[in-house]
This record gives structure tokens, C-alpha cells and sequence, in this order.
């Protein structure tokens, strides 16, 4: 695994059963999620315009509550969060 820089980090609250855009730098190669509990997982899919290496472009992934999911993208603009628990999601971007 290489190890990228983190330039750009931010938290969103997401809502059970609610949806959520948040926007990202277009800079990341890498990106962390997690969130503040074991009860807040979340579907997620970035978009369309920057494709991602993960199979995630037509579907959305799932990410379980409180795991640190470290994926491969290429610069995605956007995410969006399809939360299925309250709570927070941190996003690190790595370049």
C-alpha cells in the first residue's frame, strides 16, 4: 500500500434514512471514511464525472458504522451518503 498525503479533511452529519451530497476537493487518490459509532453505516457512490477505481460508479457501496474504510478513487468531486444511522462521517482525503 502507498501512503498519500492527507490535504483535505471534513465531517458531515448524516441523518437515519436521509440522504447527503458533500462536496470534496477533486484532488484525492485515496479517501478515508468512518464514523462516530458502530450504529452509523451508510451507502455511499461518488460521481460520475471522476471515475472510481472501486466498483462503485453504478451502485452505491456499503460502509459499516465506526470502520475506517480507506479506498482508491480518482478525484471524484462530490459524495454521496445514503445514511442508515445518526451520527457523523469523517472523509480524509489522501493525493
Amino acid at each position: 500500500m502507498e501512503y498519500l498525503n492527507p490535504v483535505h479533511s471534513s465531517a458531515g452529519s448524516i441523518t437515519a434514512a436521509g440522504s447527503t451530497y458533500h462536496t470534496l476537493s477533486g484532488q484525492a487518490a485515496q479517501i478515508l471514511l468512518c464514523t462516530t459509532a458502530a450504529t452509523v453505516y451508510f451507502y455511499f457512490s461518488f460521481d460520475t464525472t471522476g471515475a472510481l477505481t472501486a466498483p462503485c460508479t453504478a451502485q452505491a457501496m456499503f460502509c459499516p458504522g465506526n470502520y475506517p474504510l480507506l479506498i482508491p478513487v480518482n478525484h471524484p468531486e462530490f459524495i454521496n451518503v445514503i445514511a442508515q444511522g445518526t451520527g457523523y462521517l469523517y472523509i480524509t482525503e489522501f493525493v
